[in-house]
């Protein structure tokens, strides 16, 4: 591909980054106190542009491999957020969502749902209010089996 020259490639790039059309075409050519018609005619047309779209198609090729998380990067994130160290706002539904998330990575789970391992484990969960209890029922896919315990009922 022929090489953009410094304004196109600053427009590709910042198109490319979550620009509108009008922001990049506006901060790549200095011109923004052009009209914001003007600017959206603008960008628009350089982004219609065939060595335009091919940059922002090689920008794209580059971020696949710098930009998307590798396994263990996810891994960490999801531990973080299931240990409460990053923000879940609280929310146990987030917390439970990632914990299968890291069981699906780790393959805990076969084809069919059930465990890599063949075993008779049970685990109970025991919830002390309705709200938890509608959470845990979302996240069983509606299969339960509630015995008593708390005034979840």
């Amino acid at each position: 591909m022929k090489e953009l020259s410094i304004k196109r490639e600053k427009f590709a790039q910042l198109y490319f980054s979550g620009k509108t059309q009008a922001e990049a075409y506006g901060e790549a050519y200095g011109v923004l106190e052009m009209s914001k018609d003007g600017l959206e005619v603008s960008g628009c047309q350089l982004a219609r542009k065939p060595e335009i779209k091919e940059r922002i198609k090689e920008l794209h090729r580059e971020a696949v491999s710098g930009v998307i998380m590798v396994v263990k990067e996810r891994k960490e994130v999801l531990s973080k957020v299931i240990r409460g160290e990053l923000a879940a706002g609280g929310d146990m539904f987030i917390v439970i969502r990632g914990i299968a998330e890291l069981n699906k990575m780790e393959r805990v789970y076969g084809d069919n749902g059930q465990g890599g391992v063949t075993n008779n484990t049970q685990v109970n969960i025991i919830v002390k209010d309705k709200e938890t209890r509608e959470v845990v029922e979302k996240v069983m896919g509606g299969r339960r089996l509630m015995l008593g315990g708390g005034d979840g009922g």
